[in-house]
C-alpha cells in the first residue's frame, strides 16, 4: 500500500485552492493546490507525498519555474513545483523523508509557495485532481487502517480476542484498538469473557474456592 502525507511538515498553511477561475493560468483555472510553508513558520522543505521515483528535475520552466516529479507505486505522479532549489536527481528512488527542494517563487509564481499537482500515471495539462481532496480522503483511510492494526507488543492478544469473540468491532467491522476505552466497552469486553467461560466450562461460571 502506497502510504501518503502532505509535503510540508508542519506548520503549514494551504493558499490558492485547485479549481480557481483566473486568467493567471492558461487554462482558465488553478490545476492544482498552492502550500506555503515558511509565512506560516515552517523551514521551507519540501517532501514527496510518498514513496516513489524522480522522474524529472527542470529548472527555469515559464510557468512551474524549478520543478520535479515523482512516480509513485500506485501509478499516480505528482508535481511540485516553484522550487527555489531542487535537492535530489532525476531516477532517484527516494522515501518520504527525502527532501525533494525548497520552497520558493520560480517560474509563474506570486510569492513564495508550493505548487503541488496530481496526475494518474503520465503528466497531462490540466490536471483535473484536486491535491487537497485526494490526500485528506486518503489520509483520512490510511488513520482508519492504522486504527484497527495492533502494536508488534499486542498483536497476538488482539488475535486470540477476536478469533474468540471477545473483540468484534462496530457495526462496519472497525475495531479502533488505539481509541481509549470506556466504561461501556469495559462492562461489554467483561461481559463477552463471561460467556466465554460459561461456553468453556459447559455453561456455568465457575466459584471462587
Amino acid at each position: 500500500m502506497t502510504v501518503y502525507q502532505y509535503p510540508f511538515r508542519e506548520p503549514f498553511r494551504k493558499g490558492t485552492a485547485f479549481g480557481k477561475k483566473g486568467n493567471l493560468w492558461k487554462c482558465g483555472y488553478h490545476s492544482g493546490l498552492d502550500l506555503l510553508s515558511r509565512a506560516a513558520g515552517g523551514d521551507g522543505k519540501v517532501y514527496p507525498i510518498a514513496c516513489g521515483r524522480v522522474t524529472a528535475c527542470a529548472k527555469n520552466h515559464p510557468s512551474y519555474g524549478n520543478y520535479v516529479t515523482l512516480l509513485h507505486g500506485d501509478g499516480m505522479l505528482s508535481l511540485y513545483a516553484h522550487l527555489e532549489r531542487i535537492l535530489v536527481k532525476s531516477g532517484q528512488q527516494i522515501d518520504a523523508e527525502t527532501a525533494l527542494g525548497i520552497e520558493g517563487e520560480t517560474g509563474n509564481a506570486t510569492g513564495v509557495h508550493l505548487h503541488l499537482e496530481l496526475h494518474e500515471g503520465t503528466y497531462r495539462y490540466p490536471s483535473g485532481i484536486d491535491p487537497a481532496a485526494w490526500l485528506d480522503a486518503r489520509l483520512a483511510r490510511q488513520e482508519e487502517e492504522r486504527d484497527n492494526m495492533a502494536d508488534g507488543y499486542a498483536a497476538e492478544a488482539v488475535l486470540w480476542a477476536r478469533e474468540t469473540g471477545l473483540l468484534r468491532g462496530d457495526e462496519t467491522g472497525a475495531i479502533h484498538l488505539h481509541e481509549p476505552i470506556s466504561r461501556q466497552d469495559t462492562v461489554v469486553l467483561l461481559h463477552r469473557l463471561k460467556v466465554q467461560i460459561e461456553k468453556e466450562s459447559g455453561g456455568s461460571t465457575p466459584s471462587a474456592s
